[in-house]
């Protein structure tokens, strides 16, 4: 499955991750070693005093003195074979010495070095596939740092490049690249239709295993789909089945969601939770997302009843009926939740939405604003 060319997994994307692990629990040995080893097998200077800043280390200026002379000299020596392409050789040759630096700083975690390399690179390159594959290494660079800005910047670019000319792979690559993005930034309704199109033909495994992959697409789409299409879409996809034992928390959220066990629900939304409080693209969303997992939960049910006991649905969920109307009253302000709470009987009574009645008065107050602007218009025409 996995046979993409070794330069697609620089920078490696584990390590970011295993220095997310350290910060929650410092005495991670395994995690300390994957980047020790890292840091000492690619040159990682950047890198290193990136990771000595986030956790407090002490450096070791000796390792730091030994991995700047050693990454000097391999500059070096790129360096002199470009100048000698530049002298002997053709654009081509010129071209790929030049991608080389690019990638050996990449690799090293020097953020500034490489994106003036990568793109020096750029231009000596024709053709928008091998542009397209000096960019994703850039959003490699942005996803290493997590650095929103730059993301920000790169994909768009990674996308007209795609229409000029981005052959089938670059595009589906495109697409789980912005599927990441958007999930890292809470645009999870982007991300949940972007992993549900690149189910089948994902080979991005520089950025996460398959098994990850499709499970970030079942969190993403448990919150986003509607319930007829959980089935559908996630449930019964081959891709997803094809590592159901390996998806834990998220499978059970979305069974238990799907079959309206909602005791259940919640036990696999707590799990589910702490595992996401532990994943660095989705640490800062994880109490977010569980709320609108609840939202979502208490909108289902509650469309099965014209009232319900709150004792009957604190039931079901498992949980007390003071958890219930504590969380229901906030919801109801809130405009989330569609129903009234009867505290002296102990009912909830659901308030369906009507959607037409606001369709109109939305239609009518921009209509209001339009108006409102034609007249404007028209007195600075008549001036």
């Amino acid at each position: 499955m996995d046979e993409l060319l070794p330069e697609m997994y620089i920078p490696d994307l584990t390590l970011p991750q295993a220095l997310f692990d350290l910060e929650q629990d410092a005495g991670n040995e395994e995690a300390k070693a994957k980047i020790m080893a890292a840091v000492e097998k690619n040159g990682m200077v950047p890198f290193y005093t990136y990771v000595c800043e986030r956790l407090g280390w002490d450096a070791d200026d000796q390792l730091v003195a030994t991995l700047t002379k050693a990454n000097a000299a391999k500059l070096e020596a790129i360096d002199a074979d470009i100048a000698e392409a530049e002298k002997s050789e053709g654009e081509v040759e010129v071209r790929a010495h030049m991608e080389r630096k690019a990638l050996a700083l990449v690799a090293m975690g020097d953020r500034t070095a490489s994106l003036e390399a990568i793109d020096a690179t750029m231009e000596k390159t024709v053709g928008s596939g091998l542009k397209l594959d000096l960019v994703f290494l850039k959003a490699r660079l942005g996803l290493f740092y997590l650095d929103h800005v730059l993301l920000a910047g790169v994909l768009p670019e990674a996308a007209d490049l795609a229409e000029k000319g981005g052959d089938w792979e670059r595009r589906n690559r495109l697409m789980a690249y912005q599927a990441v993005y958007n999930m890292s930034i809470r645009s999870f309704d982007k991300s949940s239709q972007l992993f549900l199109d690149t189910l089948a033909t994902f080979t991005s495994y520089e950025l996460a295993p398959f098994a990850t992959y499709i499970r970030y697409a079942v969190i993403m789409g448990s919150l986003q789909l509607p319930r007829v299409d959980l089935q559908d879409k996630l449930m019964q996809s081959p891709d997803v089945l094809s590592v159901s034992k390996e998806l834990g928390a998220a499978g059970d959220l979305l069974h238990a969601l799907y079959e309206c066990k909602y005791a259940e629900f919640f036990v696999a939304l707590a799990a589910l939770g702490d595992e996401l409080a532990k994943d660095r693209y989705m640490h800062e969303h994880a109490r977010f997302y569980c709320r609108e997992m609840r939202i979502r939960a208490y909108n289902q049910i509650l469309r099965s009843y014209r009232s319900v006991t709150m004792e009957s649905m604190a039931a079901q969920f498992g949980v007390t009926a003071e958890f219930i109307d504590r969380e229901l009253s906030r919801f109801v302000a809130s405009g989330r939740v569609h129903c009234s709470i009867d505290a002296v009987s102990g009912t909830i009574y659901t308030t369906r939405s009507d959607s037409k009645n606001s369709l109109y008065q939305q239609t009518i107050k921009q209509g209001d604003l339009l108006l409102n602007r034609v007249q404007k218009l028209s007195r600075v025409i008549n001036l």
